[in-house]
């Protein structure tokens, strides 16, 4: 009877410093920051267009479900366009489309606008609200996108001139 005793003693011993030394990482796993601050990407989706020799893809990042209606929060969106269609694994750096060294869509992007506790209500946030980052304002930035089967990874590193926005987003894309 000693023995069961100190057996379950000596595992509620070691459970509670398992799960004590155990740290909550406070980053969510989709989700960007700016200015130190953390705002989750919880939903994503895509569309591209090819017409002739242009052809473009965006990918939005959400931190709302998109077909939320009669709702009033406030919310974050992250806005990417690359210059290929369909978007394709690798690294796209930032360059703007009129430079004169030349764009090159297969290892550029010119466009990354990002919209920071915007006001939302009945199924529309509006971007004249909140912290708002647009594409004239990046002074550099660097994306790698990588694909899985259909699950996508975008990791990105986008620098404004009012700060840096870094973020990730894994998991299957709509629309892509």
């Amino acid at each position: 009877m000693k023995t069961k005793g100190l057996l379950f003693g000596l595992i509620a011993i070691a459970s509670t410093l398992t799960l004590g030394s155990c740290k909550k990482d406070s980053t969510p796993s989709n989700s960007f920051s700016y200015n130190s601050k953390n705002y989750e990407t919880l939903y994503a989706f895509g569309s591209g267009e090819s017409s002739g020799a242009a052809s473009y893809t965006d990918v939005t990042f959400l931190s709302y479900n998109p077909t939320l209606t009669n709702t009033t929060t406030k919310v974050s969106v992250g806005f990417i366009e690359f210059g290929t269609s369909p978007v394709v694994a690798g690294t796209y750096t930032y360059k703007a489309f009129d430079d004169i060294s030349g764009f090159d869509a297969t290892k550029n992007f010119a466009a990354a606008d990002f919209g920071i506790n915007m006001d939302f209500k009945d199924g529309q946030y509006d971007d004249a609200t909140g912290t708002q980052l647009n594409e004239g304002d990046i002074t550099a930035g660097t994306i790698t996108v990588a694909k899985n089967g259909d699950v996508y990874t975008f990791t990105y590193n986008i620098t404004y001139k009012t700060g840096t926005v870094s973020g990730k987003y894994s998991g299957k894309v709509p629309g892509l």
